[in-house]
């Protein structure tokens, strides 16, 4: 036992007085110092291996799961890329804005609730990846500030995330680039699978102090108990001398220092012959773990524990995050979103009215009408939050056709006249209920709308009414999915050519959202391709 590590006491009081931690102790802000360079290390080996990283940061979620906080030695930056910044305390700054965030907010909160879906985790987990210029587009991201700092100050414009989980602790570890860096090789197998070994040594780094924290407390109940069998020994006067203190302490596995055993000898004639030994305290209570048991103390299972656990976890987050809500737009802003969703509006019933038209020629055999409201939330989105990821013609188009043939499978399912409602259901005798209650065939048909969005990553929350009005009613065939097609690309194109107008506003961010390698689009892509062809002037 090293004396740098641990200090003991001389303290010689009185009868009643207890061991506690006299003896053993470790220096918690030494050990924690040594913690803070264990993770700086790694971290620094890890951002110096990993290819176009200049920024690496560890995020680790706080126990009752409310808060992300970057632990001391939990960043690294590349001091290069620190000279190249002008001024350098810029560098400082971007730094320093790394506070405690709620999951969801900011850029640490938001890649890990992005990163922590299912999927992610486990032997399959990916790198995931990120621009922090669409993260700053989003309107639907809580930002501090920091997305700006670091793509306009620093010029990060690239973000990689792997998340981890180690004894019951999880986090993400980001790995951040310049917006220069060439993707083929960041996105590379091998950087990838780097990437990922890369987060598992620093969340392990950083998750190793609980479990070392549970030795060194076993460590600790050890030495108790040969402290407490040595005292034994000495007050049964079969050794009332330094040296032999020293021998009973090293056959019990200990190396003690004189002044240890100085202490043990004066705390041990201090006390009469007739008087019990010490107890000694831990570092939980008044008595040891054993000492509970012998008193009957309940001990819960692992499972209510942890039960228990998530259940004051859940009620702290009844508090929110306390952030600040979205700020108000511009006057001159909502103008032109009034005028151009009410002439959005007014082109998708103006279709509606042709199709009504045409449904009710006597040589029509398909249903051509839709229902107007279905596209009221979604011109809220395309005009009111352009750059929202939700807004874009992949997400609209994909939404819409997913939940319309989720509601057309579902409405194939057989249901009784009449079981529109609980009450309905209710008043039904029992063998005249033939097929599945209505109410259920359209809540399992949103539920699985819903999911089936999430799972496709093509979002629009809009279109989850397709799902509901397709399965509720059978007016609504597979010919309604056709004009719906139809609303949604003169929407599209409405908003391409009214809100592009606009001098702050690009629409759409992305057609497919294949790939984000050049940002611009093809058009960019094929100039910066003919230019690295062209020959450059020696």
């Amino acid at each position: 036992m090293s004396s740098t590590e641990y200090t003991f006491s001389t303290d010689t009081g009185g009868v009643g007085h207890t061991l506690s931690d006299s003896f053993a102790q470790p220096k918690s802000s030494l050990l924690a110092r040594r913690d803070e360079d264990i993770l700086s290390r790694t971290v620094q080996d890890c951002g110096l291996h990993a290819y176009g990283a200049i920024f690496v940061e560890l995020w680790v979620l706080s126990s009752d799961g409310t808060l992300l906080r970057r632990p001391p030695g939990g960043s690294w930056m590349d001091p290069q890329f620190i000279y190249t910044i002008s001024p350098p305390s810029l560098a400082e700054q971007a730094n320093e804005q790394a506070q405690p965030c709620a999951p969801g907010v900011s850029l640490a909160g938001s890649m890990y609730l992005e990163t922590s879906q299912w999927g992610n985790w486990g032997i399959n987990r990916k790198v995931y990846w990120r621009q922090i210029k669409s993260m700053m587009d989003d309107p639907f991201l809580q930002d501090d500030g920091r997305l700006k700092s670091l793509y306009e100050d620093l010029g990060i414009g690239i973000v990689a995330t792997v998340p981890f989980s180690f004894h019951g602790r999880s986090g993400i570890v980001m790995f951040m680039s310049r917006s220069t860096c060439n993707i083929d090789r960041l996105r590379s197998t091998a950087n990838e699978n780097f990437l990922i070994a890369a987060a598992d040594l620093c969340g392990a780094s950083f998750t190793i102090r609980i479990p070392r924290k549970k030795v060194a407390n076993i460590r600790k109940d050890m030495m108790r108990s040969a402290v407490r069998k040595l005292m034994k020994q000495i007050k049964s006067n079969k050794g009332r001398n330094h040296e032999s203190i020293v021998a009973n302490m090293k056959n019990e596995g200990m190396l003690p220092t004189k002044s240890f055993a100085n202490a043990i000898f004066n705390k041990c004639s201090d006390v009469t012959d007739g008087a019990g030994t010490p107890e000694i305290e831990d570092s939980h209570g008044s008595m040891t773990g054993r000492a509970r048991c012998r008193n009957g103390w309940p001990i819960m299972s692992n499972i209510a524990q942890r039960v228990s656990r998530r259940i004051v976890n859940s009620i702290r987050k009844w508090e929110g995050a306390r952030l600040k809500g979205p700020a108000r737009m511009k006057a001159s802003e909502c103008v032109t979103i009034f005028l151009t969703s009410t002439v959005a509006m007014l082109a998708i019933l103006r279709m509606n009215d042709a199709m009504e038209d045409a449904q009710a020629s006597p040589d029509n055999i398909f249903k051509w009408d839709i229902n107007g409201a279905w596209y009221a939330s979604t011109l809220c989105i395309v005009f009111a939050l352009s750059s929202a990821p939700v807004g874009q013609p992949r997400q609209i188009i994909g939404a819409h056709l997913i939940n319309a043939f989720v509601g057309l499978a579902f409405q194939q399912i057989p249901t009784t006249f009449g079981m529109y409602n609980f009450e309905d259901f209710a008043s039904i005798e029992t063998g005249e209920r033939k097929g599945m209650p209505l109410f259920w065939r359209v809540s399992l048909a949103v539920g699985v709308g819903i999911s089936a969005q999430a799972w496709l990553g093509v979002m629009h929350p809009p279109a989850t009414g397709l799902a509901f009005s397709f399965a509720y009613s059978n007016q609504y065939q597979a010919s309604n999915v056709a004009v719906v097609m139809l609303a949604d690309l003169i929407i599209i194109a409405l908003a391409t050519g009214l809100l592009n107008l606009q001098k702050n506003k690009q629409y759409p961010l992305f057609w497919l959202g294949l790939s984000w390698k050049y940002p611009s689009g093809k058009k960019t892509a094929f100039m910066e391709k003919n230019k690295r062809r062209q020959p450059q002037d020696h």
